[in-house]
């Protein structure tokens, strides 16, 4: 019900099938800015100044890259711009399979429906630690 009362303006949001969560998340702030934005005088901040804090800011962050040269040493410190979404690689080499005699709610059963006795097929599982690892790790970037 609430998809439908804040995506019935916007195409993909209006109709009954699966959305991707980030775009729609992405499109709620984004309309929920423009309504704080149009609301003008009676959301200005504390602090006296003209500007005026949308929700969006609550979930903004930034992101800092540290570059140290190898051959000399020196260290270069690169704050990415305010955003929303932190994307994550999934790190298929650090995945782990379920037992296959454990029942499991990962096992999912195979699409192939003209078989008798259906295969069932495993999903690897990552971990979310996985992924934040993967996204913090050191990487070497040549020919800068």
């Amino acid at each position: 019900m609430f998809k439908h009362v804040i995506g019935h303006d916007h195409v993909d949001f209006k109709t009954g099938q699966q959305q991707d969560a980030a775009q729609y998340f992405q499109y709620l702030l984004e309309k929920l800015d423009r309504a704080e934005l149009g609301a003008g005088e009676r959301l200005k901040s504390k602090d006296g100044s003209d500007s005026v804090l949308t929700t969006s800011h609550l979930f903004s962050y930034k992101t800092e890259s540290r570059l140290m040269c190898e051959t000399d040493q020196l260290i270069k410190y690169k704050e990415s711009p305010a955003e929303t979404m932190l994307s994550l690689r999934i790190p298929m080499s650090k995945a782990t399979t379920p037992d296959v005699e454990m029942p499991d709610l990962k096992k999912q059963k195979s699409e192939e429906s003209g078989e008798e006795d259906k295969e069932k097929k495993v999903v690897p599982t990552v971990t979310f630690e996985a992924c934040l690892d993967e996204w913090s790790a050191s990487t070497s970037i040549d020919d800068l």
